[in-house]
Protein backbone atom coordinates (compact mmCIF):
# COMPACT_ATOMS: atom_id res chain seq x y z
CA UNK A 1 0.00 0.00 0.00
CA UNK A 2 1.45 3.51 -0.78
CA UNK A 3 1.28 6.31 1.70
CA UNK A 4 1.23 9.83 0.71
CA UNK A 5 1.71 13.18 2.97
CA UNK A 6 -1.11 15.55 2.55
CA UNK A 7 0.20 19.28 2.08
CA UNK A 8 -2.73 20.53 4.68
CA UNK A 9 -3.47 18.36 7.87
CA UNK A 10 0.74 16.78 7.14
CA UNK A 11 -0.89 13.16 7.82
CA UNK A 12 0.50 10.61 5.86
CA UNK A 13 -2.81 8.28 4.96
CA UNK A 14 -3.33 5.68 2.25
CA UNK A 15 -3.26 6.82 -1.18
CA UNK A 16 -6.93 6.20 -1.48
CA UNK A 17 -7.74 8.91 0.27
CA UNK A 18 -6.69 11.47 -1.97
CA UNK A 19 -8.45 12.52 -4.52
CA UNK A 20 -7.59 11.25 -8.46
CA UNK A 21 -5.68 14.41 -10.17
CA UNK A 22 -4.21 14.85 -13.43
CA UNK A 23 -1.85 17.55 -13.40
CA UNK A 24 0.26 15.54 -10.35
CA UNK A 25 3.27 13.76 -10.88
CA UNK A 26 1.19 10.79 -8.89
CA UNK A 27 -1.84 11.11 -10.26
CA UNK A 28 -3.53 12.02 -6.62
CA UNK A 29 -4.12 15.45 -5.15
CA UNK A 30 -1.75 16.64 -2.84
CA UNK A 31 -4.72 17.59 -0.08
CA UNK A 32 -6.47 14.57 1.45
CA UNK A 33 -10.12 14.28 0.77
CA UNK A 34 -10.71 15.38 4.39
CA UNK A 35 -8.73 18.64 3.87
CA UNK A 36 -10.15 19.64 -0.26
CA UNK A 37 -13.58 18.76 1.29
CA UNK A 38 -12.81 21.20 4.10
CA UNK A 39 -11.55 23.51 1.96
CA UNK A 40 -14.41 23.75 -0.57
CA UNK A 41 -16.68 24.43 2.41
CA UNK A 42 -15.28 27.11 3.32
CA UNK A 43 -15.14 28.55 -0.33
CA UNK A 44 -18.55 28.25 -0.69
CA UNK A 45 -19.59 29.39 2.47
CA UNK A 46 -17.52 32.47 1.79
CA UNK A 47 -18.90 32.90 -1.58
CA UNK A 48 -22.63 32.73 -0.01
CA UNK A 49 -21.99 35.39 2.31
CA UNK A 50 -20.18 37.62 0.06
CA UNK A 51 -23.23 37.22 -2.60
CA UNK A 52 -26.32 34.67 -1.66
CA UNK A 53 -28.23 35.81 -4.35
CA UNK A 54 -25.71 35.88 -7.00
CA UNK A 55 -24.10 32.41 -6.11
CA UNK A 56 -27.33 30.46 -5.89
CA UNK A 57 -28.10 32.11 -9.43
CA UNK A 58 -24.91 30.96 -10.92
CA UNK A 59 -24.97 27.96 -9.06
CA UNK A 60 -28.44 27.05 -10.91
CA UNK A 61 -26.85 28.84 -14.41
CA UNK A 62 -24.05 26.28 -13.74
CA UNK A 63 -26.15 23.00 -13.41
CA UNK A 64 -28.96 23.95 -15.78
CA UNK A 65 -26.42 24.51 -18.14
CA UNK A 66 -24.86 20.72 -17.92
CA UNK A 67 -28.42 19.68 -17.76
CA UNK A 68 -28.71 20.87 -21.41
CA UNK A 69 -25.44 19.11 -21.93
CA UNK A 70 -26.31 15.72 -20.53
CA UNK A 71 -29.04 14.93 -19.35
CA UNK A 72 -28.89 11.15 -19.57
CA UNK A 73 -26.29 11.54 -16.80
CA UNK A 74 -28.45 14.04 -15.27
CA UNK A 75 -31.58 10.98 -15.02
CA UNK A 76 -28.47 8.72 -13.79
CA UNK A 77 -27.33 11.15 -11.42
CA UNK A 78 -31.18 11.26 -9.92
CA UNK A 79 -32.20 7.70 -10.38
CA UNK A 80 -28.81 6.69 -8.77
CA UNK A 81 -29.92 9.43 -5.35
CA UNK A 82 -33.09 7.95 -5.18
CA UNK A 83 -31.97 4.03 -5.70
CA UNK A 84 -30.48 4.89 -2.47
CA UNK A 85 -32.85 6.70 -0.54
CA UNK A 86 -35.30 3.66 -1.29
CA UNK A 87 -32.74 1.23 -0.69
CA UNK A 88 -33.18 -0.51 -4.63
CA UNK A 89 -30.87 -2.32 -6.55
CA UNK A 90 -28.91 -0.34 -9.36
CA UNK A 91 -26.89 -1.45 -11.94
CA UNK A 92 -27.73 0.97 -14.61
CA UNK A 93 -25.02 2.91 -16.72
CA UNK A 94 -25.64 6.08 -18.91
CA UNK A 95 -25.72 3.44 -22.24
CA UNK A 96 -28.79 2.05 -20.61
CA UNK A 97 -30.87 5.63 -20.86
CA UNK A 98 -31.91 6.52 -24.26
CA UNK A 99 -33.94 9.71 -24.64
CA UNK A 100 -36.28 9.05 -27.60
CA UNK A 101 -37.95 12.28 -29.78
CA UNK A 102 -41.17 11.35 -28.25
CA UNK A 103 -42.71 9.69 -25.31
CA UNK A 104 -43.43 6.27 -26.11
CA UNK A 105 -46.30 5.88 -23.60
CA UNK A 106 -48.14 8.89 -24.62
CA UNK A 107 -46.32 10.56 -27.88
CA UNK A 108 -45.53 13.84 -26.30
CA UNK A 109 -42.90 15.68 -27.90
CA UNK A 110 -39.86 15.48 -24.75
CA UNK A 111 -37.88 18.37 -23.98
CA UNK A 112 -34.41 17.84 -22.92
CA UNK A 113 -32.57 19.82 -20.26
CA UNK A 114 -35.18 22.17 -19.26
CA UNK A 115 -34.35 22.52 -15.17
CA UNK A 116 -38.47 22.78 -13.87
CA UNK A 117 -40.12 19.26 -13.93
CA UNK A 118 -43.00 19.77 -16.69
CA UNK A 119 -45.21 17.23 -18.05
CA UNK A 120 -43.00 16.78 -21.27
CA UNK A 121 -39.90 16.37 -19.37
CA UNK A 122 -38.10 13.16 -19.97
CA UNK A 123 -38.39 10.97 -16.66
CA UNK A 124 -36.33 7.67 -16.11
CA UNK A 125 -39.47 4.98 -15.15
CA UNK A 126 -38.81 2.23 -13.47
CA UNK A 127 -41.34 -0.75 -15.33
CA UNK A 128 -41.40 -2.69 -12.56
CA UNK A 129 -41.00 -0.58 -9.66
CA UNK A 130 -39.64 -3.13 -6.97
CA UNK A 131 -36.73 -4.20 -8.93
CA UNK A 132 -35.39 -1.44 -9.02
CA UNK A 133 -33.07 0.25 -11.46
CA UNK A 134 -31.63 -2.42 -13.48
CA UNK A 135 -30.74 -2.81 -17.28
CA UNK A 136 -34.11 -3.95 -18.97
CA UNK A 137 -36.46 -2.27 -16.32
CA UNK A 138 -35.95 1.50 -16.94
CA UNK A 139 -37.32 3.61 -19.84
CA UNK A 140 -37.44 7.05 -20.27
CA UNK A 141 -41.44 8.48 -20.40
CA UNK A 142 -42.58 12.03 -20.31
CA UNK A 143 -43.10 13.27 -16.49
CA UNK A 144 -47.51 13.37 -17.36
CA UNK A 145 -46.87 9.43 -18.59
CA UNK A 146 -44.75 8.66 -15.03
CA UNK A 147 -47.17 10.68 -13.00
CA UNK A 148 -49.87 8.97 -14.15
CA UNK A 149 -48.34 5.76 -13.77
CA UNK A 150 -46.90 6.58 -10.16
CA UNK A 151 -49.24 4.51 -7.72
CA UNK A 152 -51.16 2.63 -10.07
CA UNK A 153 -51.01 -0.93 -10.86
CA UNK A 154 -51.52 -2.87 -14.32
CA UNK A 155 -54.60 -4.09 -13.30
CA UNK A 156 -55.77 -0.41 -12.04
CA UNK A 157 -54.85 1.01 -15.30
CA UNK A 158 -56.38 -1.39 -17.35
CA UNK A 159 -59.89 -1.35 -15.42
CA UNK A 160 -59.78 2.57 -15.82
CA UNK A 161 -58.86 2.44 -19.49
CA UNK A 162 -61.82 -0.26 -19.97
CA UNK A 163 -64.13 1.50 -18.00
CA UNK A 164 -63.26 5.55 -20.19
CA UNK A 165 -63.52 3.35 -22.77
CA UNK A 166 -66.68 2.06 -22.43
CA UNK A 167 -68.53 4.77 -21.33
CA UNK A 168 -67.06 7.37 -24.15
CA UNK A 169 -68.43 4.27 -26.72
CA UNK A 170 -71.66 4.25 -25.00
CA UNK A 171 -72.37 7.55 -25.14
CA UNK A 172 -73.23 7.64 -21.93
CA UNK A 173 -71.92 11.22 -20.58
CA UNK A 174 -73.91 12.53 -23.63
CA UNK A 175 -77.40 11.34 -22.82
CA UNK A 176 -76.03 12.56 -18.88
CA UNK A 177 -75.70 16.01 -20.19
CA UNK A 178 -78.93 15.81 -22.35
CA UNK A 179 -81.00 14.75 -19.39
CA UNK A 180 -79.64 17.74 -16.99
CA UNK A 181 -80.11 20.10 -19.85
CA UNK A 182 -83.70 18.67 -20.14
CA UNK A 183 -82.94 17.61 -23.73
CA UNK A 184 -83.93 14.42 -23.99
CA UNK A 185 -83.57 13.04 -27.58
CA UNK A 186 -85.75 9.90 -26.65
Amino acid sequence: MKIKTCRKCGIPKSLDEFPKAARCKDGRSARCRTCKSARMKEYRHRKIVEDPIGFRQKENEKATAYGRKHPEKTLLSNARTRARKENLPFSITEQDIVIPIHCPALNLELKRGVRKLTDVSPTLDKIIPVLGYVPGNVAVISHRANKLKNDATFEEVEGLYNWWSSVRKSNEIADIHNERQGNNPG
